[in-house]
């Protein structure tokens, strides 16, 4: 975990509609992402495409642009019509949406190993530059989905540390190796903190509706009370009344000032 970050807790246990919602908001995420980011990704692959052009891949890397760029254009659609379906759960969209990124790392990771099997060049340093920054670029748009991503940045960054280990080997081999192997490490826990950030935020807002609606319950519950507490008190305050009324008319009619002020004193004291 990167130094100077304070960790997050352990992820709190939600219950099935906690992970319905969060499934259900990473979903959203992914979806929106999936529209905005196609142009990224169609930059990053023809780039990719074109070092492995300099490198002397060939045919292949034409291949690989033709396939990632179908996939990438195919992913956000497919996404779409399955959520509009209304047949699959949440948690079944999001393991479909975690799992959708896999073939085009597979393609990444092929055209990396077959750019290092090619004479050392420049090309070779400018494509795992290019890599690692659509990997670090890659992090805020995993929508928390910290499997998913480590399951890309393994493939795609694993291809890349063997490359540099079998093909190319001795001490830059292995630094390079281990330089990706900490980088991977480090963008996987960033998007594993932000999955746990989701996780507390859902828990508590899920415990904010709660209290706000023990706050709506009591409320009512107190509007109740008085009402029924001003229904039972109006029968006996008004006979009350009359009785007062008929002491001071008895008050009057015996001309009897003591009476008279107990009649003011049981008015006074009913107002």
């Amino acid at each position: 975990m990167p130094r100077g970050r304070p960790a997050l807790a352990e992820a709190p246990t939600l219950t099935p509609g906690q992970q319905d919602q969060l499934d259900a908001e990473r979903l959203r995420l992914g979806l929106s992402q999936a529209h905005t980011v196609q142009l990224a990704h169609f930059v990053t692959d023809a780039a990719m495409t074109w070092m492995a052009l300099e490198a002397g891949v060939g045919a292949l890397a034409w291949v690989f642009l033709l396939l990632s760029s179908l996939l990438q254009l195919a992913r956000g659609p497919v996404l779409l019509r399955l959520q509009r379906s209304a047949r699959y759960s949440p948690a079944q969209l999001m393991r479909f949406m975690s799992l959708s990124p896999l073939p085009v790392a597979v393609l990444q990771g092929a055209l990396i190993l077959a750019v290092m099997l090619q004479p050392a060049s420049s090309w070779q340093y400018l494509l795992c530059m290019v890599v690692a920054a659509a990997a670090a670029g890659s992090v805020a748009l995993a929508a928390g989905d910290a499997k998913g991503f480590t399951r890309v940045v393994v493939i795609v960054g694993g291809c890349v540390a063997l490359g540099w280990l079998l093909f190319r080997g001795g001490a830059a081999g292995a630094v390079v190796a281990a330089l990706y192997a900490v980088l991977m490490r480090v963008l996987v826990g960033y998007v594993r903190e932000q999955g746990l950030a989701q996780q507390h935020l859902i828990r508590l807002n899920d415990e904010l509706r709660l209290a706000h609606q023990r706050a709506e319950q009591a409320n009512e519950s107190r509007t109740r009370f008085f009402a029924a507490a001003s229904h039972d008190l109006r029968q006996p305050l008004t006979a009350l009344a009359y009785n007062v009324a008929t002491v001071q008319a008895m008050a009057e009619l015996s001309d009897n000032a003591a009476l008279a002020r107990v009649g003011q004193g049981l008015r006074r004291s009913l107002a």
